[in-house]
């Protein structure tokens, strides 16, 4: 499953999955990061499942200093058709080996949504 994959890629760059919590229709994760990153913990508001149309996923999060994400994974070839930015050269090169190798890959990207 991607989220394994997910966590462990996390695991693997420092940052470490501590626990869900599911208390009556709320959902938090905790996480804890390398030195000078902490510990943040995130609180699901609203979670858009996949589809085959939309070819990805979203999470909309509050952090524990109360700022409001959008997170969402799916198809490289969808993903960067919405990227504010493009992908850098050396992003697409693996994307294109990976894919050459026969390889699913996944663009997760974020984006603040503003309080107002």
């Amino acid at each position: 499953p991607d989220e394994v994959s997910l966590v462990k890629a996390a695991h693997d760059m420092g940052i470490t999955f501590k626990e869900r919590v599911r208390a009556g229709g709320s959902v938090r994760t905790l996480v804890v990061g390398p030195s000078g990153y902490g510990t943040r913990s995130f609180d699901l508001l609203h979670d858009i499942e996949f589809n085959s149309d939309r070819k990805r996923m979203s999470v909309i999060v509050r952090q524990n200093d109360g700022v409001l994400f959008l997170y969402t994974k799916g198809a490289d070839n969808i993903m960067m058709g919405l990227l504010d930015k493009p992908l850098s050269k050396e992003t697409q090169e693996h994307l294109a080996l990976f894919s050459r190798q026969g390889l699913r890959t996944l663009v997760i990207a974020r984006r603040q949504i503003p309080l107002q």
